[in-house]
């Protein structure tokens, strides 16, 4: 755990390894100083020497015998050692007040942060440092947002700045032709019913990358600059927030070559694909006979190496809403987002299975029996035990209720109602069956959860009401099938439900278990939920392979009007 530190002054030197000898409390840790970049790079080069971080000014003297200079030899530091660490080293670089270099720089395959001088810069640092040193993975650099505006073709824009150095960084509209768009959306709707369904859901990612990026030099140019020097892909979070009718549309399918890499050249790979399609051989109709391999660049790729950007980087679905006067719901972040208070989990098994009659519907529905239900909330539930173990500040209260719980002569409807209103649930995990109703002859569909009732029957529960009972709830988990469908995410957000997680396909209750586990071990271990959800989808991919949909069917929602927002640079 070695650390050079690089500053011409010595006050500063002192200061930082003094915080540092004091945060991380390890005797590996050893901290040498430089005051020139002379001496840095002696340092930097002699072999018995690894350097697991660099904190370096940006301005440094050549020689003991110069002053400082703003030819930025601190990046001539980071290049050296780049060089000797095969990109396994933290560089973390102090610029003057008012000297703004963004956010970081990518050399070869090494990170390397911007710190501007100011008050709380040597914290900063310090825990950066520690993260680094810990192993502990950072949140997002930059944040790209997309809005779906209202009855217009366009869509909105925003790259902003993550926690580590928050502010606009650029914004702007582009066009978006809405009968592709349709098209998408109705094709991504099918896609958990297809037997092909993963090639579909390729398809489908590619085509929506070209719509998007292809439309607009300015934002292609702004949003691969900005991704490039948040440090690649893996350093950005994507949220996309599209009307109502287009809730469908597979937003995480996004697929291709990391907007970093040079592979990224949209406009020249379409254009080839044009070119294959006018000499493919054409019907009376115009259309082409066959499907070349160039309008298909992923059909003879190895499903296990698709470059699906939802297993490089969180993608969610994001919402802005206004509650009616009549919510019950309070406005709140989601979960860890806010931390003055332990988190009191719920866990609701609701077992049910036969047929049940939707109103409405003509045939009865008929919901299968959850073999794995039981083990589902056991497993969470002792998985929720152990972490309040561990870190008794994080988790207070933690309950669970079925039919057995339910008090005499109490319908399990009227006893979840009462569990819920009895205190501040900040995690409610919700296992059973769950229906999205198309709508017919409604403006809207209808999001139903089923419950137990005495003598095998079943109760239905309006997915609004369930909404309407979750007053103080930060994250909702419905591992049920098609739970994440719009009806369901849009009760949820009018009653100010800041963060909803469900399926968007029917999946295996089995599957559906263990990517709960999963993503509960990664949550209270990044404290993000956003973090959670994708460290859990690349897992369970890994896990039971990319023909199993539940790597593909889960769907994260967030309240944007709750979550804090960047200030403007």
């Amino acid at each position: 755990m070695h650390i050079l530190i690089v500053h011409p002054q010595d006050a500063v030197r002192e200061m930082l390894n003094w915080q540092l000898s004091e945060s991380v409390q390890d005797d590996r840790l050893s901290i040498e100083e430089a005051r020139t970049e002379i001496d840095a790079l002696r340092k930097i080069r002699t072999a018995d020497n690894s350097y697991a971080v660099l904190i370096t000014s940006l301005d440094l003297p050549p020689d003991r015998k110069s002053a400082s200079d703003t030819t930025q030899r601190g990046l001539r530091l980071v290049e050296a050692l780049a060089a000797t660490t095969s990109g396994k080293a933290e560089c973390f670089v102090m610029s003057p007040a008012g000297v703004h270099l963004g956010f970081s720089l990518q050399t070869r395959d090494m990170s390397c942060s911007f710190f501007e001088d100011g008050p709380e810069v040597f914290e900063k640092i310090v825990n950066a440092t520690k993260d680094a040193l810990s192993g502990r993975k950072r949140q997002p650099r930059l944040s790209v947002r997309f809005v779906q505006e209202k009855r217009s073709r366009n869509w909105h824009y925003w790259l902003e700045g993550g926690p580590e150095s928050p502010g606009l960084l650029d914004e702007g509209e582009f066009p978006m032709p809405r009968p592709q768009m349709h098209s998408l959306a109705k094709r991504s709707a099918r896609v958990g019913t297809m037997r092909e369904w993963l090639k579909e859901l390729v398809r489908i990612g590619e085509e929506l990358r070209q719509l998007i990026f292809q439309n607009d030099d300015r934002f292609r140019t702004a949003f691969r600059m900005a991704v490039r020097n948040a440090g690649g892909i893996e350093r950005t979070r994507f949220s996309f927030d599209v009307e109502q009718k287009m809730f469908s549309l597979a937003v995480e399918a996004l697929v291709g070559p990391k907007p970093e890499v040079k592979d990224f050249d949209s406009p020249d790979s379409y254009s080839r694909s044009k070119r294959a399609k006018n000499a493919t051989p054409k019907n009376k109709a115009g259309r082409c006979n066959q499907r070349t391999a160039l309008d298909d660049p992923y059909a003879e790729l190895d499903a296990e190496r698709v470059p699906f950007w939802m297993l490089m980087a969180p993608i969610y679905r994001s919402l802005t809403v206004t509650p009616p006067q009549f919510s019950s719901g309070q406005t709140r972040p989601p979960l860890f987002e806010d931390r003055t208070k332990p988190i009191n989990c719920l866990i609701i098994e609701s077992d049910v299975g036969g047929e049940v009659q939707i109103p409405g519907n003509g045939a009865p529905e008929k919901l299968a029996e959850l073999g794995y239900i039981d083990e589902e909330c056991n497993r969470l539930q002792g998985q929720l035990i152990e972490l309040k173990k561990q870190a008794k500040s994080e988790i207070a209260e933690i309950k669970r209720i079925n039919l057995a719980s339910v008090p005499l002569n109490q319908s399990f409807k009227r006893h979840l109602e009462d569990t819920l209103r009895e205190r501040e649930w900040h995690l409610v995990h919700y296992v059973g069956h769950s229906l999205y109703v198309p709508p017919k002859d409604r403006p809207a569909g209808r999001g139903l959860l089923f419950l137990p009732a005495p003598g095998g029957r079943i109760e239905l529960l309006n997915a609004g009401l369930f909404a309407n009972w979750l007053g103080y709830t930060q994250l909702l988990f419905l591992s049920g099938c098609q739970t994440s469908e719009e009806n369901f995410v849009f009760e949820m957000a009018t009653n100010y439900v800041p963060a909803v997680l469900g399926y968007r396909w029917r999946v295996d209750d089995r599957l559906a278990t263990d990517f709960a586990v999963r993503f509960y071990e990664g949550l209270f271990r990044s404290r993000s939920i956003e973090q959670a959800f994708l460290d859990a989808r690349k897992s369970v991919r890994i896990a039971h392979g990319v023909k199993e949909q539940i790597w593909a069917a889960p769907m994260l929602v967030l309240l944007d009007s709750c979550r804090a927002r960047p200030a403007a640079a």
